[in-house]
């Protein structure tokens, strides 16, 4: 049923001192209770492992009068972008006038209202989507601010124009691609201008549980890490362990402990002067293997990429 909600009352001044926001009478912060995580790894990993699927995307011009909902919650997120129009949205306690220039992400599952507060309705791009990694929702998994200001609207109109002419050419061949590569140009704005102290982990298990084992291999990078001892730390079943980490990685343990030694071996190349044979122990590597495994990876062995990278930083 689609209703007129009110106006929510006593809320003027605060908005006049806090454009488009306001902190509402439920009490929360929106990151209070946060876990912030000193090593973005598992955030990067989140990225890059995201599955998006598009449900609707379209352009909404003068909503009805009495558009609104009244405490739901569903199963998919929402994005919206507005043009014009007043109205408000809160979103899980936290309330919001919407104003021309702003995104709004609304993450599934979370408690929402939102209405009209007059004719003057709102002009909105908007798209229903789905972004999971794994079996879990990219925003139960991870936080971000519920709203950003857009610089450049005539841009950011144009990158909605082209994903709603996907949504509409459904049909074509190629169109899950062209959402997907819109899309993500759209989610990557909204990061990029996100302050990155706000972009942080939610207080979920599977984070907490997540950022323990990375940080667990961070810390004993240069010693043996067997399979056997990595899951004794977490009290896991070898077995068990392969596919539980796989599941939130995508990748086996021994591939990210080999990924992650190369990578910090390449830091210490460029960044010191240590013989590769004190790299190789450092990233516990033995040193044949090392420099086998780091070319495989990179094309150059150590000794290589120490002195094509090093050229670049002098010419600059």
């Amino acid at each position: 049923m689609r209703f007129r909600l009110p106006r929510p009352q006593g809320m003027h001044i605060e908005l006049e001192q806090t454009p488009g926001r306001i902190e509402t009478f439920y009490g929360k912060s929106g990151g209070a209770d946060m876990t912030t995580v000193p090593n973005p790894e598992v955030i990067r990993n989140y990225f890059a492992n995201v599955k998006i699927e598009l449900l609707a995307a379209r352009y909404s011009e003068r909503l009805r009068e009495d558009w609104g909902r009244n405490g739901i919650r569903t199963s998919y997120n929402r994005l919206y972008f507005f043009i014009g129009g007043e109205g408000w949205l809160n979103i899980d306690g936290e309330l919001y006038y919407p104003r021309p220039g702003q995104m709004f992400i609304l993450p599934a599952e979370a408690p929402l209202t939102f209405a009209t507060v007059s004719a003057n309705s709102f002009n909105k791009h908007w798209c229903h989507f789905q972004a999971k990694v794994g079996d879990f929702h990219l925003f139960k998994l991870l936080k971000l601010p519920y709203c950003i200001q857009v610089a450049d609207m005539d841009y950011m109109k144009r990158l909605f124009e082209r994903l709603e002419q996907a949504y509409r050419e459904s049909g074509d061949i190629a169109a899950p691609l062209k959402f997907k590569s819109i899309f993500l140009e759209i989610l990557t704005y909204y990061v990029e201008h996100t302050p990155p102290q706000s972009v942080r982990l939610s207080p979920s298990p599977v984070n907490n549980r997540e950022y323990q084992i990375l940080k667990y291999i961070e810390e004993h990078l240069g010693e043996s890490l067997t399979l056997e001892r990595l899951a004794s730390a977490f009290n896991y079943n070898p077995n068990y362990f392969i596919r539980y980490f796989k599941s939130l990685f995508h990748i086996s343990p021994n591939q990210y402990i080999v990924k992650t030694r190369i990578e910090k071996a390449k830091k210490l190349l460029l960044s010191s002067d240590c013989s590769l044979e004190r790299i190789s122990e450092t990233v516990g590597m033995e040193r044949v293997y090392f420099s086998k495994v780091f070319k495989q990876l990179t094309t150059f062995s150590p000794s290589e990429y120490r002195s094509k990278n090093n050229m670049k930083l002098y010419k600059v």
